[in-house]
């Protein structure tokens, strides 16, 4: 059986080293959404094909996936609002929250230290 759990943790890190990341992430999840408005696609298969290529000119690629899975679950709950007539436009985020899984973060308990995957590479941080 598979035990989930989520922690809470405050990362001793500058603004700096992580901003670029939450943008790029951003401008990714706002690029799918786009996209998918446009189109009427709500497709996760068909939104990886179409932009993709332009996500990873500025993410690396799990960050590039996870940006378009969660504009995908967006734009689900936006087709779902579209098929009981309410009124909708297209999703868009200012600040998106980045969504880590295993493979774009390691946590170390014993060393009290997480890695996170940023565009500059993995990046290895103590937590406070």
């Amino acid at each position: 059986m598979l035990e989930i759990r989520t922690i809470k943790v405050l990362l001793n890190i500058p603004i700096s080293d992580i901003l670029p990341t939450i943008q790029a992430y951003t401008k990714a999840y706002n690029l799918v959404c786009q996209t998918g408005w446009n189109d009427k696609d709500f497709n996760g298969v068909s939104l990886h094909h179409k932009t993709y290529k332009a996500t990873r000119k500025y993410l690396p690629a799990n960050l590039a996936i996870s940006a378009r899975v969660k504009a995908t679950e967006t734009l689900l709950s936006i087709k779902t609002k579209l098929k009981k007539k309410q009124k909708v436009s297209c999703p868009q985020s200012k600040q998106c929250s980045i969504r880590y899984n295993s493979r774009t973060f390691n946590f170390w308990l014993s060393k009290n230290q997480i890695s996170l995957l940023t565009i500059k590479g993995q990046s290895a941080q103590r937590e406070s």
